[in-house]
């Protein structure tokens, strides 16, 4: 079995162990995105809309969003981490560009 995978189980099957990684803590909740605009482009327009928002892997909305948002001054909130913003290495994982270092499950740590 590779390391990555048998850290991968051992993250798996420990993932609600409270000691382990201790109380989760809760956040703000996310403020509600409850307008509708609704925009008229032209069939080439949309295309390349699709295609740049797909290149950052986020839903159109979130890719007018956090292009178009700043531009007023207002602070753009994420609504949801893209899958692309998460990798995972055997003792960090990444989210959204923040680093996190990871419990190591060693033999040599496992024995102490």
């Amino acid at each position: 079995m590779s390391r990555a995978r048998g850290d991968a189980e051992f993250y798996q099957s420990h993932k609600d162990d409270v000691e382990e990684w201790g109380e989760a803590e809760r956040g703000e909740p996310a403020e509600r995105l409850s307008v509708v605009i609704s925009v008229r482009l032209t069939p080439e327009q949309e295309d390349r809309l699709r295609v740049a928002a797909r290149r950052k892997d986020l839903s159109i909305s979130t890719y007018l969003r956090e292009s178009a948002l700043p531009e007023t001054g207002a602070v753009v909130t994420p609504t949801a981490v893209s899958s692309s913003t998460v990798s995972v290495s055997s003792s960090t994982v990444s989210v959204g560009g923040v680093d996190m270092t990871l419990p190591t499950n060693d033999a040599s740590t496992a024995a102490a």
